[in-house]
């Protein structure tokens, strides 16, 4: 199946590389003849230097035989244009990156409706998403919801007190905790697929899956005390960090800190129950009049790293509890995790995730993406012909470097072990390592056509 990505920077670059690596004909356009170079050099796909909106480029990347588009230049409009110009060249399929706040609700219906696009990503949302998340689940560093909401994947840093410390995994049904699966184990720089013998240890990142209503009674093991109201400051009042203000402020105590005098008087008064500083975040006195040595959580969402670097630092020394820095390059990403901040929202990762769940073989209908690309969890629709259906998981031989960790099943949960089953329509969420995710995305799929292009033709038709 021909697939045609227009845009070679970081998120079109890692969705071919991801999608090439599990057997797409890949087609890439970008006017930059660096990047597509760098592209032809790395991947086995089909690059192409030019304009996007031109035609005679368009068809020579092959737009006559792409099933898909998807248009995540730096523009909102040229990839809207875009996704035009694919509905006159017959592509079934098209996804488009927006970054407006305005291309969202109802605008968003619109546009999808009239231009015939299958999906519109905003990384604003997402951001937006995982953010509500990390701050409803006090102590994480990577977050995402399964099942609509019924599992939970939540990533921890384990501290030396906390009880799961010093445990082999076999061991955990000891401590008299819920039921709950660790399917992952970060250990420094190495990401590791854990086994029963595998023993915890202080500073480990481990990956866990819960079901939703067994989530705080798993946050004391993690050595977590969680708090109904938390004292929330965000850094710069940009579009991002004024809809994450508007979510959260009728909840928990929320401070934003804007240098802009005029941008602060706006947002005094669009944000009714939040608290607005005039200041610079990367002062110290600004951060004390703000209370960051008491706050739950301190998040910096500027669009230039280096601001949020700064301001996380400084929030982190003065004392408070998270720090969150919005990162937007892959260098910024690794300085980071080796200085120790708590945990990152890359709306790299988070669009790159949002696409890849429209497109993946089988009935993908979710997916997130950790550890800077490191490993996945995949939420897949169990279908009737897979070889899954009706085997105990003992029985089941999986790639390496994959587990199936729960499954949701009428309206239930089940932590996955050897004796489970997997049944039509269930929902089984999967962590893999990266070197698994195509395997495991084939075997999900149903074997007597091809699960991408029947999915895509049931997006093109939905």
């Amino acid at each position: 199946m021909r697939i045609l990505i227009v845009g070679a920077g970081v998120v079109g670059a890692n969705l071919a590389e991801q999608l090439s690596a599990e057997g797409q004909e890949v087609s890439i356009i970008d006017i930059r003849p660096e990047l597509v170079e760098n592209i032809s050099e790395r991947l086995d796909v089909f690059p192409v230097c030019g304009e996007g909106t031109n035609p005679a480029v368009l068809r020579e990347a092959l737009i006559d035989e792409a099933e898909l588009i998807i248009a995540v230049t730096d523009s909102d409009h040229r990839n809207l244009i875009l996704c035009l110009l694919a509905e006159r060249y017959g592509v079934k399929t098209k996804i488009a990156r927006v970054r407006r706040h305005d291309f969202a609700g109802e605008i968003a219906d619109f546009l999808t409706e009239r231009l015939g696009i299958a999906r519109l990503i905003h990384p604003e949302v997402e951001v937006v998403d995982t953010l509500l998340k990390l701050i409803a689940t006090p102590g994480a560093h990577e977050v995402a919801d399964f099942a609509d909401g019924d599992i939970l994947y939540r990533g921890f840093e384990l501290s030396r007190t906390s009880d799961l410390c010093g445990k082999q995994l076999k061991e955990l049904k000891q401590l008299g905790g819920p039921p709950f699966l660790i399917a992952g184990v970060r250990r420094g720089d190495e990401q590791l697929m854990p086994s029963g013998d595998s023993r915890l240890m202080p500073h480990d990142r481990i990956s866990v899956i819960i079901a939703n209503d067994n989530l705080q009674r798993l946050l004391p093991l993690i050595g977590v005390t969680p708090k109904t109201r938390q004292r929330i400051v965000i850094a710069y009042a940009n579009p991002t960090a004024v809809a994450l203000a508007k979510q959260i402020e009728a909840l928990h105590e929320t401070i934003l800190i804007e240098p802009n005098r005029k941008r602060c008087e706006q947002m005094s008064e669009e944000l009714e129950l939040t608290t607005v500083l005039h200041g610079t975040p990367t002062e110290r006195s600004v951060l004390k009049e703000a209370g960051v040595e008491r706050a739950d959580f301190f998040i910096s969402l500027h669009s230039q790293d280096e601001h949020n670097l700064m301001a996380c630092l400084l929030a982190h020394k003065a004392g408070a509890q998270m720090v969150v820095p919005q990162t937007n390059t892959e260098e910024t990403a690794h300085i980071l995790d080796s200085l120790g901040l708590h945990a990152t929202v890359d709306p790299r990762l988070l669009t790159v995730a949002a696409i890849l769940r429209d497109v993946r073989r089988g009935r993908v209908l979710s997916m997130a993406k950790f550890g800077d690309n490191e490993a996945e969890a995949i939420e897949f629709e169990v279908l009737p012909k897979t070889p899954l259906v009706g085997k105990p998981l003992r029985d089941v031989k999986l790639p390496k470097g994959c587990l199936i960790g729960a499954v949701g099943r009428d309206g239930r949960v089940v932590i996955a072990d050897g004796t489970t089953t997997l049944q039509p329509g269930d929902r089984a969420l999967v962590f893999a390592l990266p070197e698994a995710v195509g395997p495991i995305c084939s075997l999900f799929a149903r074997k007597q056509r091809s699960g991408l292009f029947g999915f895509l033709r049931g997006i093109a038709n939905a």
